[in-house]
């Protein structure tokens, strides 16, 4: 039998998150190197919104990619 791999997409504010945290080298690596405009982030929401519910699931792998 054959595992299934899943994948979970979630939004996380890693500055917040990683304050929160105790040093570990592992969430250092997950800090991120810069911030992402909140422009960039919306024109994405926006675009997967006006997409056909049946497209979502591509569009948001494409983008991940």
């Amino acid at each position: 039998m054959q595992q299934a791999d899943q994948t979970i997409v979630f939004p996380v504010d890693w500055a917040t998150f990683l304050r929160q945290q105790p040093a570990n080298p592992f969430f250092a690596r997950l800090q991120p190197q810069t911030e992402i405009e909140p422009t960039l982030a919306s024109c994405f929401l926006q675009r997967l919104a006006q997409t056909p519910e049946s497209q979502q699931h591509h569009v948001l792998q494409e983008h991940i990619r």
